[in-house]
């Protein structure tokens, strides 16, 4: 069976007169009409026709040659105005996102709670009130409320272990070191770090997790945590090669 040809193999192109004619444009290889802005499928003069015919014809075809001209320069005058200014927008957004994550990643890293986020937000509100009060609304604009640090910090947590999953599918071998303690609280905890070398001999060391221990904390109950870790994570056991331990009875 053949395959389905694309667009530009069939040699479909936009034509000039298309834009007097229907009151349409192309962007980026999309035809677009200028009087209700929906795309209209491929450059096909029979899909403009009907879309135009349909939708439009009996309001708009009675403009003619230089009124009809006037029209369309002042669509698409519209048109891009719109464009640019939603392009910002996704741009402006996009900025406010990655202060957002960076914001909330510094407060992950420091165990500081989600609610500081917005106590950030007012002290750069504030400061920007006093120094850059033009720009004030953007740092209004950052989204740093308790639930959305969260969010933020549940997002970054999963992408470190995506990473930390992609690193262990690549290692030749690997090493732990597994220390039993308590917190505060008096609860055990089992501290596992790696260490583990690629092919290209890159090395790369890093806390894998803090499991807490609600029940015993004995040799099993350790060993059966760091197998559901190691399990979860996705590294190979075949490619252990060391266990370091505190040395414990436990």
């Amino acid at each position: 069976m053949s395959r389905k040809r694309s667009i530009q193999e069939e040699g479909r192109t936009f034509q000039s007169r298309w834009k007097l004619d229907y009151f349409c444009t192309e962007i980026n290889n999309e035809i677009i009409c200028l009087l209700c802005q929906k795309k209209i499928g491929a450059a096909k003069e029979y899909n403009i026709n009907r879309h135009y015919n349909t939708k439009h014809y009996e309001e708009y075809n009675v403009f003619e040659g230089i009124i009809r001209e006037e029209k369309f320069e002042k669509l698409l005058s519209s048109f891009n105005s719109q464009h640019t200014f939603f392009s910002k927008l996704s741009i402006r957004n996009k900025s406010l996102t990655r202060v957002s994550y960076e914001i909330s990643y510094i407060l992950g890293c420091r165990g500081k709670p989600f609610s500081d986020g917005e106590l950030i937000k007012d002290c750069m509100i504030r400061a920007a009130e006093l120094i850059c009060p033009e720009v004030r609304q953007k740092f209004a604009d950052i989204p740093l409320s308790r639930n959305t640090v969260a969010e933020r910090i549940g997002d970054i947590s999963d992408n470190l272990t995506s990473q930390i999953r992609d690193l262990a599918t690549k290692f030749m071998s690997f090493s732990l070191a597994v220390d039993e303690s308590t917190d505060i609280r008096d609860v055990a905890k089992v501290s596992v770090f790696f260490r583990g070398c690629d092919i290209d001999m890159n090395i790369t060391e890093e806390l894998l997790d803090i499991i807490p221990l609600k029940a015993t904390t004995m040799g099993k109950d350790i060993f059966e945590a760091v197998m559901r870790l190691l399990e979860y994570q996705h590294f190979p056991l075949e490619k252990l090669v060391s266990v370091t331990t505190d040395g414990a009875k436990s």
